[in-house]
């Protein structure tokens, strides 16, 4: 029997083994995989506020109305916790499409155009004020590149020089009537109320020209104005000057 058994054997050889490929799945790519681990940050995060505002509100809860308004929106909000914990990360590895998320990106030798920037900012801006905090990075971001772009410096040179010309002829005309009110001696020494009453200027005018002294400048060689220390220009207080004082000494 054992001579069949090793003559059977050895006639059928035994099959060879084939091992197997083992399929594993792709790694979701890593920006998709941190949109999606924001979003549930953003989620959780809103669980919790809600959370802590729905139990401050039911102490003073008046009503089983607002009790059960109350209870419905956390169930919703765990609802949309659940859906985002759920939710696959990406599909651009298995032959999925993926939506675009904005308008198409530029060239990496190209920058954008402020138009687009802005728009991008305005977008970002809505999305914060719906909730989404993860909108408040992008709208750091963004506002740096839009305040830093070349077209917004060029835009607002533009039109710093356009205000400039609208208002230098009345800023000529404000230096000519204050300089009418203001003695020119002030430009050299100091005075006081009874002086400039005696020059011939009402006493509330004179009162006014005493205590601000900002307005002595209109008397000052813009050289002069030039050369003074920082801490003593400080110590003018333009904040109590009316728009035609203002316009005394610029643009």
């Amino acid at each position: 029997a054992d001579s069949l058994a090793d003559a059977a054997m050895m006639k059928c050889p035994a099959a060879p083994v084939v091992d197997e490929p083992v399929v594993v799945p792709a790694p979701p790519p890593p920006a998709q995989l941190e949109k999606a681990e924001r979003a549930l940050a953003a989620a959780t995060a809103k669980i919790a506020a809600v959370e802590a505002s729905n139990a401050e509100l039911k102490k003073h809860a008046s009503s089983d109305d607002e009790r059960r308004r109350l209870r419905a929106l956390v169930v919703d909000l765990r609802r949309e916790l659940e859906q985002a914990r759920n939710a696959p990360p990406s599909t651009a590895g298995s032959g999925g499409a993926v939506p675009p998320a904005g308008p198409p990106s530029p060239r990496k030798d190209e920058a954008p155009s402020l138009e687009t920037l802005e728009a991008r900012l305005r977008d970002a801006t809505a999305r914060c004020l719906a909730g989404d905090e993860t909108a408040e990075a992008d709208l750091d971001h963004l506002g740096k590149l839009v305040a830093n772009h070349p077209e917004r410096k060029a835009r607002e040179k533009r039109e710093r020089e356009a205000w400039e010309a609208a208002e230098r002829p009345r800023c000529a005309a404000a230096l000519r009537r204050q300089r009418r009110v203001t003695p020119p001696w002030l430009a050299t020494r100091g005075t006081g109320p009874a002086e400039l009453e005696d020059a011939g200027l009402p006493p509330p005018l004179a009162a006014r020209l005493f205590k601000e002294r900002a307005l002595w400048l209109v008397r000052y060689p813009e050289a002069r104005i030039r050369k003074m220390a920082v801490a003593d220009l400080r110590r003018l207080d333009l904040g109590r000057l009316d728009a035609s004082e203002l316009r005394a000494r610029g643009p």
